[in-house]
């Protein structure tokens, strides 16, 4: 028969290892538990995002664009011009396939994002004749075909620049978006530059306005919520530009990314 101090110890090592399993399995449930409960919340993240990126889709093929885009292809057909046709069709067949494709993806190349948007001014500038001009300027360093960034993420700042600032000024204007990176750990820096009438005077214009975009408010949502679910430090800032003499010349939207 075992001393009674042995069987002490026994029982003892006994409990402690019994206590070590409870604890071992306790860590391991409340683990799972908070992998679930991670899981949960990503899954109610990516739900907002696709509900937001179709928000954002729509807002960008909203019915005015499609049928001022299908009645300028009819408008050059009737005046004959085949080669105008044939172009502004090919861009708008572009235009979509790359929106309905970027629409799917939680994110895209630049070069593909610079594709869109240059597709979308050209069609405006196509449209409007000689009343809009731009300007796509990227710096050498940045590496578009590498760096990733959200889809459909600059042109409804455009998309506003033209129609709120350019479209209600006499004559011509011009957006100017430039895209900036110091380095390869440094956000990328967006810029869209307008020349329009800016935007005090927008807000004040009361008319029918056949073009009411919601872009620009469903892109913050979605910089918004991309914040909070991956820490993108994304940050948006709209600065009102005056001439020397004080009057609105325009608008600057400066929008910082970090890439992805």
């Amino acid at each position: 028969m075992l001393p009674g101090n042995i069987i002490i110890g026994i029982l003892a090592s006994t409990i402690i290892i019994l206590l070590l399993i409870v604890s071992m399995i306790m860590v391991v449930l409340l683990a799972r538990r908070q992998s679930i409960k991670q899981q949960l919340k990503e899954a109610v993240y990516k739900n907002k995002l696709n509900d937001i990126a179709l928000a954002s889709l729509r807002a960008q093929m909203n019915p005015h664009f499609i049928f001022n885009c299908l009645n300028s292809i009819k408008l050059y057909t009737e005046q004959d011009n085949s080669a105008a046709a044939s172009e502004y069709l090919s861009k708008f067949s572009k235009l979509i396939r790359n929106m309905l494709n970027n629409a799917r993806a939680e994110k895209t190349v630049l070069s593909s994002e610079i594709e869109t948007l240059q597709l979308y001014i050209e069609m405006e500038a196509m449209r409007f004749k000689d009343r809009i001009h731009f300007e796509i300027n990227v710096v050498e360093n940045v590496d578009v075909d590498f760096i990733e960034i959200p889809p459909l993420i600059i042109q409804p700042y455009v998309e506003n620049a033209i129609w709120h600032g350019i479209m209600h000024k006499e004559g011509s204007g011009k957006v100017i978006i430039n895209i900036i990176q110091q380095d390869a750990t440094s956000p990328l820096i967006i810029t869209i530059e307008d020349d329009g009438i800016g935007r005090d005077k927008a807000s004040k214009l009361k008319s029918n306005n056949e073009h009411k975009s919601h872009g620009t408010q469903i892109t913050n949502d979605r910089i918004a919520l991309l914040n909070e679910r991956d820490q993108l430090n994304a940050s948006v800032a709209i600065t009102d530009l005056y001439q020397p003499n004080g009057s609105p010349s325009g608008t600057l939207v400066t929008l910082k990314l970090l890439t992805i």
